[in-house]
C-alpha cells in the first residue's frame, strides 16, 4: 500500500506567543501576525491562518509546540467541506473548561472547546461547527484534573487504552488524528513538559499509529511537540515526532474494498450511537 503524502506545516507559536526556536525538518514554518490582547485572541488569529493553510492542502500534517493546533485543523477541514471523526492521543484529557480548570491553562481546554464545551468564542470566530462527542475517541489518557475527570465520565467521548486502539476497527469516513508526544512514557522520552508516568513505550505508540494508518481517509494529523524546545533532550523529541509521523503516513486499503466496508461496520458498532451515515 503506498504511503500517504502529507503537506507539512510547523506552527512556531505557543499559546499565541512566537516560539522561534520551534522548527521541524521538512515542515515550513507558518508566518502569521498574532492579533489581539489576550492569549485567546492571539491564538484565534494564528489558528485562522492554520485553518486557511489546511483547507488548501488536505491531507495535512501540522506540527506545533502545544495542543491548540487541532482547533485550526478542524476549522480547515470543515472549510474544505469535510466532517471528520477525531482520534486524540494524549496523556492528558485537554477537557477542562473555565469552570473546571485548577490552573486556567488554555492548553488544557482544546478538546472540550471542540465538542462545544466551555468558552466558545474562539470556536465561533473560526466558524467551527462543534464536533459530536460520539465521534471523538480519547486514547492513552491517565492524568486528569478532578473536574475534568467528572466531565469526561459524563460525556459521550469514548476512552481507550493504546492496546484497545491497536485493535479498533477504523471508520470509512474522514478521520483526523491528534498526537501529543506526552502520551509516551517519560522514561522513554525525557524532557516532556508535562510528564505522566505509566504510559506506553515509543514502540507501542508506533504500532498503534501504523494501525491507524490503515484507515481509508486520514485527512489531517496534528503533532504536539510538548517537550523543552531548547534543551539537550530536544533532539530526542524531534526524532520521536518524525518517527511517529512516518508511522501514521503508512498506507491505506483501496477505497471501496471489502476490508474497508467491514472496518466501517465494526467501527460504528464500537461507538456510543448507531452507525453514522
Amino acid at each position: 500500500m503506498p504511503p500517504r503524502r502529507f503537506s507539512a506545516l510547523a506552527v512556531p507559536y505557543c499559546m499565541g506567543d512566537p516560539q522561534p526556536e520551534f522548527a521541524v525538518e521538512d515542515a515550513p514554518p507558518l508566518t502569521a501576525t498574532p492579533r489581539g490582547q489576550g492569549a485567546m485572541q492571539r491564538m484565534a488569529s494564528i489558528l485562522d491562518s492554520v485553518a486557511a493553510w489546511v483547507a488548501e492542502r488536505v491531507p495535512a500534517l501540522v506540527h506545533a509546540p502545544d495542543c491548540m493546533a487541532p482547533i485550526g485543523v478542524v476549522a480547515g477541514l470543515q472549510r474544505a467541506g469535510l466532517d471528520p471523526d477525531l482520534i486524540w492521543l494524549d496523556a492528558h484529557g485537554d477537557f477542562n473548561t473555565p469552570e473546571t480548570t485548577p490552573s486556567g491553562y488554555l492548553g488544557g481546554m482544546p478538546l472540550a472547546m471542540l465538542v462545544g464545551r466551555g468558552d466558545q468564542s474562539m470556536i465561533r470566530s473560526l466558524g467551527i461547527r462543534p464536533l459530536s462527542e460520539r465521534r471523538v475517541v480519547l486514547v492513552g489518557t491517565r492524568d486528569l484534573d478532578p473536574g475534568e475527570a467528572t466531565a469526561l465520565a459524563a460525556s459521550d467521548v469514548r476512552r481507550l487504552s493504546l492496546a484497545e486502539l491497536s485493535a479498533l476497527p477504523l471508520p470509512y469516513r474522514p478521520l483526523q488524528v491528534h498526537l501529543d508526544l506526552d502520551v509516551v512514557d517519560p522514561d522513554e522520552l525525557p524532557g516532556l513538559l508535562y510528564p505522566a508516568r505509566g504510559g506506553p513505550s515509543l514502540a507501542a505508540v508506533a504500532t498503534a499509529l501504523r494501525h491507524l494508518a490503515t484507515a481509508p481517509w486520514i485527512e489531517a494529523v496534528s503533532v504536539a511537540h510538548t517537550y523543552e524546545q531548547s534543551a539537550p533532550t530536544t533532539a530526542a523529541g524531534r526524532r520521536a515526532a518524525a518517527d511517529l509521523a512516518r508511522a501514521l503516513a503508512g498506507g491505506c486499503p483501496p477505497v471501496g474494498s471489502n476490508r474497508c466496508a467491514r472496518s466501517a461496520a465494526r467501527w460504528a458498532s464500537t461507538l456510543k450511537t448507531p452507525a453514522l451515515t
